[in-house]
């Protein structure tokens, strides 16, 4: 994932613009671009859900999908399974 990012070119005629390409995980605190962050942090709020309510953590990771009726089944039958299940999309980030 990238952001374009618009930058005045001093070196053009008139101040042209131009645009450059911040990669993923690129931090720039001018522009407010913190994508590294807000992926961390939302990483933490799966785990926290994953924990806790691992229907939601399942659903936040791969959205209305069969992963997520496997982990409503697993969280019936236990717990534990739904929760293991859970964990396991949100670290391999299916």
């Amino acid at each position: 994932m990238s952001v374009l990012r618009r930058v005045n070119d001093p070196t053009q005629p008139g101040g042209v613009a131009r645009y450059t390409r911040l990669q993923r995980g690129f931090s720039e605190s001018r522009s407010g671009i913190h994508l590294r962050e807000t992926h961390v942090m939302m990483q933490i709020v799966k785990v926290i859900f994953a924990i806790l309510f691992p229907p939601i953590a399942a659903f936040l990771q791969v959205g209305f999908s069969l992963h997520l009726v496997i982990n409503i089944l697993l969280t019936l039958l236990g717990g534990l399974p739904g929760m293991v299940h859970a964990l396991w999309l949100v670290f391999t980030e299916k």
